[in-house]
């Protein structure tokens, strides 16, 4: 995962106090938590087909000039960089973590602001004529400074159906 770790925390008490019967059982609750860790990340790959937050609420929508930019017209899925770096690993024995390797998950995941230094635009035409162009096909260039917004796009959490689905790996390891 990446060297800047997001923090979600999560206040699951019906989860905790069957991981804590599944320890006092087992005397290890890492091999439950792991098997709860690859629940998390297929849930975390559905929302990405789905193009939800764990909510259930649909993500912000592209802007009209991005979504002609794009070559793939699902959010978040320009490159599968993001979602395919999606993965758990345990830290110890009683801490799950779910996360992205991704250096650019941060500010999908919390949204933000990203300053662009020096960014070169091309244009053609003057005054009220005057078009953003390719690089190549303009008569002149401009070198600006610019702020993107990027709005929040969560897909990293724990839903409802995430939380029963965690509740039952559990309660699979105490039958066994």
């Amino acid at each position: 995962m990446a060297d800047e770790l997001i923090k979600i925390g999560h206040n699951l008490p019906k989860v905790q106090k069957e991981l804590a019967k599944v320890a006092k059982k087992t005397g290890n609750p890492a091999p439950a938590l792991k098997a709860m860790g690859k629940v998390l990340t297929l849930s975390t790959d559905e929302r990405f087909s789905k193009q939800e937050d764990p909510q259930g609420n649909k993500w912000k929508d592209v802007k009209s000039a991005t979504r002609k930019r794009k070559k793939n017209p699902k959010i978040l899925t320009e490159s599968t960089k993001l979602r395919d770096g999606i993965s758990d690993q345990l830290d110890g024995n009683d801490t799950l973590l779910v996360g992205s390797d991704s250096p650019y998950g941060a500010i999908h995941q919390l949204g933000g602001e990203i300053k662009q230094e020096g960014v070169t635009l091309h244009l053609k035409g003057t005054g009220r004529n005057t078009r953003f162009a390719k690089k190549g096909q303009g008569d002149r260039t401009k070198t600006v400074n610019r702020t993107i917004k990027m709005p929040a796009r969560p897909f990293l959490g724990v839903s409802k159906a995430d939380e029963e689905e965690l509740l039952a790996t559990a309660g699979d390891y105490l039958m066994s």
